[in-house]
């Protein structure tokens, strides 16, 4: 259940404040950077104790899932 409302979260601050109000100015620089911060909001995972190289590739694939995401958002 928990896992579900952080995902619901996520949603709501990075495609749906940040995006959306980045996307008013420039929408180029909202999906790299609602993407990007997205995926660096999962450094976090360091302080947990999870090796730097797993975290990386974890930050790595958060960004590409960020633009999926925001793509999909962009175009519905």
């Amino acid at each position: 259940m928990m896992m579900i409302f952080v995902g619901f979260l996520e949603e709501i601050i990075f495609r749906g404040f940040l995006f959306r109000g980045i996307a008013k100015d420039n929408l180029k620089e909202a999906v790299i950077i609602s993407s990007v911060t997205f995926g660096i909001g999962h450094i976090v995972n360091l302080l947990n104790g999870y090796d730097i190289l797993k975290n990386s590739i974890q930050i790595v694939f958060a960004v590409a899932v960020g633009f999926m995401l925001v793509f999909s958002l962009y175009k519905c």
